[in-house]
Parts: structure tokens; C-alpha cells; sequence
């Protein structure tokens, strides 16, 4: 990653190291002529972020309930579940982005 920043390109990286999981990017550092001088790093931990969404995840694909996820601006369907699929005869993907007011 450091290579890259060297070389004037911006790289953002996901790690999973020991049941941790961390975000970094890394960026060149340039002086006024636009030439790189430096590279600077930041990394932070998102372990909690990733187990936060794995249970969500588990839990949304394994409830008895239809669950719908929408656009809370244009009340567009971005994702559902299974059983939200089952009752109402689509498949997911003829459901992510149609409008809500498609079923009953």
C-alpha cells in the first residue's frame, strides 16, 4: 500500500487480521509542483462496525417475517428477504428498486 501512495495513487483497503477487522487508507502527499513527497496512512478499527452488520445480516435472512430495506427519500425497495420475496411472488432482484407500492 505504501508502494502506492508513493507512486501518486490513493488506495482504501478492508483487513481482517486475528478476528479484527480494520479499514486504511492510505494517500501520497504532494508539494506545490504536484510531486509526491510523502505518504500518510490511517487505519481504523472497524471489528464492532462488522460484527454490528453480521448479526443484522444473520438476523434479516433468517427471520420468520418479511423484512423490507428502503430508500426512506423515494421509498424505493433496496433490499428484502426471502420470505418478503416468498409472500409476494418476485424474486429479489425483480424487487430491488421497484417502488413499495407495487405489492398489496
Amino acid at each position: 500500500m505504501a508502494a502506492a501512495a508513493l507512486a501518486g495513487n490513493e488506495v482504501v483497503q478492508e483487513d481482517g487480521i486475528n478476528n479484527y477487522h480494520y479499514w486504511t487508507q492510505v494517500v501520497p502527499i504532494k508539494n506545490e509542483q504536484g510531486a509526491v513527497i510523502a505518504g500518510m496512512a490511517v487505519s481504523q478499527n472497524i471489528t464492532r462496525q462488522k460484527q454490528a452488520e453480521h448479526r443484522f445480516r444473520t438476523m434479516f435472512e433468517h427471520s420468520p417475517d418479511a423484512i423490507f430495506i428502503l430508500d426512506s427519500a423515494t421509498t424505493l425497495i433496496e433490499d428484502c428477504n426471502e420470505v418478503a420475496c416468498r409472500m409476494n411472488g418476485y424474486t429479489r432482484e425483480e424487487l430491488i428498486g421497484q417502488p413499495i407500492k407495487i405489492l398489496n
